[in-house]
């Protein structure tokens, strides 16, 4: 019995210590990382890089502000998150030149091809 309640007891202390060792990510980092990304990917100039750190930084509450607010449905956070991408590319392409949003888009496929979405499980 005190086997069983110590055993229970490192469980709780674990699982307490764990779940307070996650921290959402920072939307000012985030933002920034992405607009390196972009920086370096698409080589922007210095008002295009302006514009774009306001614009991630813009979705980069938004989406910290969702997370936050999503609890346990993970499917409607998705479906929102998914909204929220295409609104930040509808005001990024204005931003980019043309050969810039090409290659932002053939970057996106890649990207999308290497971490495997729009494949069935099984690799079928």
């Amino acid at each position: 019995m005190k086997n069983l309640f110590l055993i229970t007891a490192l469980l709780l202390v674990s699982t307490l210590s764990f779940a307070q060792g996650y921290t959402p990510p920072d939307p000012v980092g985030m933002a920034g990382k992405q607009t390196q990304w972009l920086k370096k990917t698409l080589t922007l100039d210095a008002s295009q890089e302006t514009k774009v750190t306001d614009l991630n930084l813009k979705y980069a509450k938004k989406t910290a502000e969702l997370r936050a607010s999503a609890g346990d449905d993970r499917a409607g956070m998705r479906e929102k998150m998914q909204t929220l991408n295409l609104d930040k590319e509808k005001e990024l392409q204005p931003l980019l030149n043309e050969e810039q949003w090409k290659t932002y888009e053939a970057k996106k496929a890649n990207m999308r091809e290497e971490m495997g979405y729009g494949r069935r499980p099984g690799g079928q």
